[in-house]
């Protein structure tokens, strides 16, 4: 595309509107035109191994593509596609002269608002958080399902991009302490998707393999004016980036999360999004996806693509930015502390609150009986029994895919106790009772209960019941790290 059609754009004569001063940003694909109320986004004329926009109709295509899957999350943003045409005075947007280009529509909206910027400056609350959540899952709920007729989601399918990763960077490598890491993430890549290929054919067999949004970072997320949050700037040049596993999408947010120092956010949005879906299933490739996402923000981060830069960043060598993710790769091969922790008694506030607690603090993936209770009868009378007998198969399921669980619910009948006591036992994992002085004694717990009791004392401050957590967690052989923001 030529420089005149680009300073042409900066005119204000070439727009059918008012406009303030006319500001241009510009990325590796794309310039975006900011007019005050209205920008324009055009695609560059590239030809690259994963984007062909070379033509005038491949990018009609593209905009009219990114316009489409956009609106399915932000439809008040995306406006439509407009054309640029060469009329007697020059290019105009929406002309009379022929067709020179085309332009994504969109409403301008405040950058600020962006949950990256909002993360930074310490503000994205829980409803925040939970606006994402539920946001994410409603995408997720009403996406297009892959069926067998499409290529997507097959295991076959994940082991060459995996491998590009490490491919591409071990040219770039040069010390032996990152040549070694690689060796051993590579060898955990192939071992990990060789041990869980019947899971990965399992989850296109569930309906998870969807058409997503495909680049699913804070930047890519907005607060409205509203207090709602809406996701935009979908990937719509390769099908294959975008149509994932659900819990592949979610791991890049989690991994988005960590990387800006916010790992108890990360937590909380994988235990929330899974009470919404019941989803636990998602959990044996979870880790897999995880490691994958973060070697290829490694990988872009060692290279110059497309990783966005965090807080500090600026100051940071490219190496030093790889090897940020590629600790978090690693962190996610770690075998994690096997642990089941049950709750006993106690109000629903309560035992929210100290399982809350122990998600935020060590990662425990959180089954709640109320939700379970809710997902087997709706708002029918359900009995407690085949509740407790759902708990204990989601938790044996989550034990098996390596995670610790912390289970809630009131636990008032011996022999569910006593089941979840069994299955840590047959796993060979350490296993507790939370509860409080009150809810200790009404249970009239058995001398073996007692051994396994944890008194967890009620407190209106979110500090001392986070201390208790954490001296607990400690007890455990967890280790708990403080975040940032």
């Amino acid at each position: 595309m030529s420089e005149t059609l680009i300073n042409a754009l900066r005119q204000p004569r070439c727009y059918p509107h008012q406009t303030a001063e006319i500001r241009l940003i510009e990325s590796d694909l794309a310039w975006v035109f900011l007019t005050g109320s209205t920008a324009y986004k055009i695609k560059k004329p590239i030809d690259l191994y994963f984007l062909d926009a070379s033509t005038l109709e491949r990018r009609l295509e593209l905009c009219q593509n990114e316009v489409r899957l956009n609106r399915r999350s932000f439809p008040e943003l995306y406006l439509g596609v407009v054309s640029i045409t060469d009329d007697p005075d020059g290019p105009r947007i929406q002309g009379s002269g022929p067709v020179i280009e085309y332009a994504v529509q969109m409403r301008q909206f405040d950058p600020d608002q962006s949950l990256d910027q909002i993360l930074m400056r310490g503000q994205l609350d829980h409803q925040v958080l939970e606006h994402l959540i539920q946001t994410v899952f409603t995408l997720h709920d009403t996406a297009p399902v892959a069926g067998i007729e499409l290529p997507f989601g097959e295991p076959n399918s994940l082991y060459t991009p995996a491998q590009l990763n490490f491919d591409q960077v071990r040219p770039h490598l040069t010390e032996y302490r990152d040549l070694a890491q690689l060796v051993q993430l590579e060898a955990w890549a192939h071992e990990t998707l060789k041990r869980l290929w019947p899971r990965f054919a399992e989850r296109k067999d569930l309906g998870m393999i969807r058409e997503l949004h495909g680049d699913l970072h804070l930047g890519n997320a907005i607060l409205t004016e509203d207090g709602e949050v809406r996701l935009f700037d979908c990937i719509e040049y390769r099908a294959e980036f975008r149509w994932v596993d659900v819990i592949s999408e979610v791991a890049f947010l989690t991994l988005d999360f960590a990387a800006r120092g916010a790992l108890a956010r990360a937590r909380h949005v994988l235990n929330r999004y899974l009470e919404l879906t019941g989803d636990y299933h998602a959990l044996w490739v979870y880790q897999g996806y995880y490691a994958y996402r973060a070697m290829v923000r490694a990988k872009e981060s060692l290279l110059g693509l497309n990783a966005p830069l965090l807080p500090g960043d600026e100051t940071r060598t490219p190496l030093e930015r790889y090897r940020r993710y590629t600790t978090m790769a690693e962190a996610a091969t770690a075998i994690t502390p096997r642990v089941l922790l049950i709750t006993l008694g106690m109000s629903s506030t309560q035992r929210q609150q100290i399982t809350h607690q122990w998600v935020d603090d060590f990662g425990l993936i959180r089954l709640r009986s109320d939700l379970e209770r809710e997902r087997l009868f709706g708002d029918r009378e359900g009995r407690e029994p085949q509740t407790y007998r759902q708990l204990l198969d989601l938790a044996e399921l989550t034990l098996r895919a390596g995670f610790p669980v912390v289970v809630s619910g009131r636990f008032e009948d011996r022999r569910d106790r006593e089941r979840f006591q069994r299955l840590a036992e047959a796993q060979g994992l350490l296993f507790g009772i939370l509860t409080d002085e009150v809810s200790s004694k009404a249970a009239d717990l058995t001398d073996s209960e007692l051994h396994y009791t944890h008194i967890v004392d009620h407190t209106d401050h979110p500090e001392q019941l986070a201390r208790q957590v954490r001296d607990l967690g400690r007890s455990f052989g967890m280790h708990w790290q403080g975040e940032q923001s």
